[in-house]
């Protein structure tokens, strides 16, 4: 006995075919849907992370951008303590500016260099002014030192009154002040900050 295989129809064929061709794109969509979805989700995790990289890069450049300020800050702080300084090269604009102030307030003043004292982190050399001339005058002198630009520090100070004439010669009681009979000595001791 034979028997007879039913053959397919040709609609029945068409509908199979199409449905085997419609399962392998869908399975082929599926594949690179899925792909595509992890990959998407890669580039997202990377976007994120660069993101978080960006935002930490802007705060460490306003960090750098507060130290490059505090720098140029501590910079112009330390050049103004440079200037405050005197060269023990040559201290001559520091001796000048005491004699003009000095001269400008109707002071005589004596300037005796002792020795530089460098037992600290930074040198300082130690002098003694006696400044000699009417109180008012002397006391207005010793007010405008404590202002010059440069680092002082006084270790002594010591005011006499003297009868007539001083160790200074050409000071004595004048002008207004002429009926007084004594001169005022102001001797400091003194030291500043030397390079």
């Amino acid at each position: 006995m034979i028997m007879a295989i039913p053959l397919i129809s040709e609609k029945r064929k068409f509908w199979s075919v199409l449905t085997f061709v419609i399962i392998l794109n869908a399975g082929f969509l599926y594949g690179v849907a899925g792909k595509l979805f992890f990959e998407i989700a890669d580039l997202r995790a990377t976007v994120r992370d660069t993101q978080a990289e960006i935002v930490k890069l802007d705060k460490e450049r306003g960090r750098f951008a507060a130290v490059e300020k505090a720098l140029a800050k501590e910079s112009d702080i330390l050049e103004r303590i440079e200037r405050m300084t005197v060269d023990l090269s040559s201290p001559l604009p520091f001796i000048e500016l005491l004699e003009r102030l000095a001269k400008e307030k109707g002071v005589a003043m004596k300037f005796v260099a002792l020795e530089v004292d460098s037992s600290e982190s930074t040198k300082v050399q130690k002098f003694r002014l006696i400044a000699e001339g009417p109180y008012a005058n002397v006391f207005q002198y010793f007010q405008v030192i404590e202002l010059v630009p440069y680092q002082i520090s006084l270790s002594g100070t010591q005011i006499e009154f003297i009868e007539g004439e001083g160790m200074i010669p050409g000071v004595r009681p004048s002008g207004s002040q002429s009926k007084q009979k004594y001169t005022t000595r102001l001797t400091l001791d003194m030291g500043v900050r030397v390079k």
